[in-house]
């Protein structure tokens, strides 16, 4: 009997601690995106934020994004004069207004710019989606079909040279 309740408390501890984890995993840093040092790959920068309300926390990315030089030599998503003009929240999706800069990106930057954008601010917990304008048009792809609401799972992930052996 002894050896059947250690079992069963041994689970529940263990349980309690999956749980713990779980939650320290959740409230992990925050993270700005950048470019490296090629501008081919994305990379995250840790950032803590000040701001707790989520219109107060996305003007926040918003100024961070703008404002802070990548580290380590990495160039800043936002460059070359590209900026958030303006930038909403309605329901769970932010519509992010750049200016015309943006559309001058060479089309692999401008993609990895984009799921830059996109990966930033869905870290915050009232967007669920994000679109982009620019200068109010929205976005199109090289075909002139607009591309749409965009979430983190909407941009392949691959890692060193894995996109060169196909």
């Amino acid at each position: 009997m002894k050896r059947i309740l250690g079992v069963l408390l041994a689970g529940v501890l263990l349980l309690s601690g999956c749980g713990q984890w779980q939650k320290s995993q959740k409230e992990s840093a925050y993270h700005l995106y950048c470019l490296d040092k090629t501008g081919t790959t994305l990379v995250q920068e840790p950032y803590e934020p000040k701001e707790g309300t989520d219109q107060k926390l996305i003007k926040e990315l918003v100024d961070a994004l703008q404002e802070k030089p990548a580290k380590d030599g990495n160039q800043a998503l936002l460059s070359n004069g590209i900026s958030i003009k303006t930038y909403t929240l309605e329901n769970g999706l932010l519509t992010l207004n750049l200016s015309g800069e943006y559309g001058e990106l060479a089309r692999p930057q401008e993609v990895l710019v984009r799921a830059g954008l996109v990966r930033t601010f869905v870290q915050v917990p009232e967007v669920e989606r994000v679109t982009l304008l620019i200068d109010g048009d929205p976005l199109k792809d090289s075909k002139g079909r607009e591309i749409g609401t965009m979430t983190a799972d909407s941009f392949l992930e691959n890692s060193g040279r894995e996109i060169y052996q196909y």
